[in-house]
């Protein structure tokens, strides 16, 4: 192996590839090929400052008894909110009845300058709900009295294929769908049509709706009055080195330094190799080589054992 597309090797790695890490003891993870280090070393879920407010803000919003239909969870790219819809939401939101689907989140994906396909995505939440047939779906509705099916095609319709993703959502006992790269919904189309396309469908299942995405989901939700008035805004932060105080003075961030600094001790304990650099000394240039995003934390850590991956492969 000459080179490793690190970016690569993290979107390969599944849910279940985190979970059979996850339970990998450290002798076990130090056994492991050079390449499966590194994916091992991607797949490592860690709670640090940032996160737990971020599961904090969100169990406020969730529940049986709120009012928060629409929860939009915003922030820089790789801050770790696709880690934690997965991860840390994936785990609570868990039932024992393995007919039941508490938690369900779709990737939207990403069409170009086409206009947004909102098959694409019904269908992309149809199959992640394990739902059969999906091209066979009909809808029926009510006229003059009589109950009326809608024509049969070569692929359901739109109609049908919400009305299958409604009477699923409720069958399989889902409280929150999530949507990742949200972003992709409104890329092409109207940004107003768009948003009363996720408002409606809030309205009509029976679950709330969670949009994940960076920053320029925040103005299109925020500008949206009714998403506004009927959802929640949670920000995923970063850490920041210097913050300003009351006299308009940048001044060093003790807090967010320190838990920066933990959230690397949490990953050295599990580094997979004998011998690691000492990262904790060097958390505040590694604070601001990754702008405080956790996420790149990880990719600069990384490059720990690069030589070692490069030098076995």
């Amino acid at each position: 192996m000459n080179k490793l597309d690190f970016s690569r090797l993290a979107r390969e790695i599944s849910p279940e590839d985190r979970l059979r890490y996850s339970r990998l003891t450290r002798e076990q993870a130090l056994a492991l090929s050079p390449k499966e280090k590194i994916r091992y070393f991607f797949s490592l879920q860690v709670k640090h400052a940032k996160l737990t407010l971020v599961e904090k803000r969100i169990e406020r919003c969730l529940g049986p008894f709120s009012e928060e239909r629409i929860i939009a969870l915003i922030g820089p790219t790789g801050a770790g909110k696709t880690s934690f819809s997965e991860y840390f939401l994936g785990a609570k939101l868990i039932s024992e009845d393995v007919g039941l689907i508490p938690f369900i989140m779709v990737k939207v994906p990403a069409l170009g300058p086409r206009a947004v396909s909102w098959s694409g995505v019904y269908r992309s939440i149809l199959k992640a709900g394990h739902e059969p047939l999906i091209e066979k779906k009909r809808a029926s509705f009510v006229k003059d009295g009589r109950l009326q099916t809608v024509q049969a095609s070569s692929k359901a319709s739109l109609l049908s294929l919400r009305t299958a993703i409604e009477n699923m959502l409720e069958n399989r006992g889902t409280v929150l769908l999530a949507l990742d790269e949200a972003l992709h919904l409104l890329r092409s189309g109207d940004p107003v049509v768009v948003m009363d396309s996720v408002k409606s469908m809030a309205d009509a299942a029976s679950c709330q709706l969670l949009l994940i995405g960076s920053y320029d989901l925040l103005e299109l939700v925020t500008s949206y009055g009714q998403v506004v008035r009927r959802g929640g805004l949670v920000y995923f932060d970063r850490y920041r080195s210097k913050v300003m105080n009351e006299k308009g003075e940048l001044v060093r961030n003790e807090i967010d330094i320190e838990d920066f600094g933990a959230a690397i001790q949490k990953l050295q304990r599990r580094w997979p190799c004998e011998s690691h650099p000492n990262f904790y000394a060097a958390r505040e240039i590694l604070l601001d080589a990754t702008l405080g995003i956790f996420g790149l934390l990880k990719e600069f850590m990384v490059g720990g054992f690069k030589c070692e991956a490069q030098h076995n492969a």
